[in-house]
């Protein structure tokens, strides 16, 4: 149901008129993973290394990946549900032009997997694709590509986090009213994604 929710954004969202740049896209994790490195744990730093070598390396076989407005945070909480059916999508705060894969990769990470664990279930995964594939069929570059954007969507959340985190102490923020969710979450579901890829 997720996935083919998804699909039906895309499709509709492509008729949008919005023109607005991308906050979290592809220059903006350069330059937290550029600023974030050097205080990062060794390990740590392969991690990263490891994901953009690995999107640099995808995109340049696959220049022409589809791309779109997607919604950019499509987490459990920003979807309502009657049964099983999907009943409406929450915030648009981060709609802007991107990959639509990696729009997949964001959703699936947070569907398609049995919390705690940091690796994808496969039969989510498989029905989340297939679902979102009776709207719009991936193509055999996205679906070779997949893997990859899994682990770029992780990655973009760990740093996110990261940020976020490192501006709450510098700024003085904390307390129950302000939202720090827990970047080594998103860090050990980004290594997990890289050992099941």
């Amino acid at each position: 149901a997720m996935g083919r929710a998804l699909a039906r954004l895309h499709l509709a969202l492509q008729s949008f008129p919005l023109d607005r740049a991308n906050a979290h896209g592809a220059d903006w994790w350069e330059a937290v993973a550029a600023r974030r490195r050097p205080l990062m744990p060794v390990a740590d730093q392969a991690l990263l290394d490891r994901t953009l070598t690995a999107l640099a390396d995808i995109t340049r076989r696959f220049p022409a990946l589809p791309t779109g407005l997607m919604h950019g945070d499509l987490f459990r909480d920003n979807t309502l549900f009657t049964g099983s059916t999907a009943t409406g999508i929450l915030d648009f705060s981060e709609c802007s032009p991107d990959y639509w894969l990696l729009d997949i990769a964001i959703t699936a990470n947070d569907f398609c997997r049995h919390w705690p664990d940091h690796a994808p279930d496969a039969t989510r995964l498989a029905a989340f694709v297939g679902g979102y594939g009776e709207i719009r069929p991936l193509g055999a570059d996205e679906q070779t590509a997949l893997p990859v954007f899994l682990a770029v969507a992780a990655m973009r959340f760990w740093l996110s986090r990261l940020d976020i985190g490192q501006r709450n102490a510098e700024e003085g923020r904390a307390g129950e009213h302000v939202t720090q969710k827990d970047p080594d979450e998103m860090k050990y579901l980004l290594a997990g994604l890289l050992a099941y890829g």
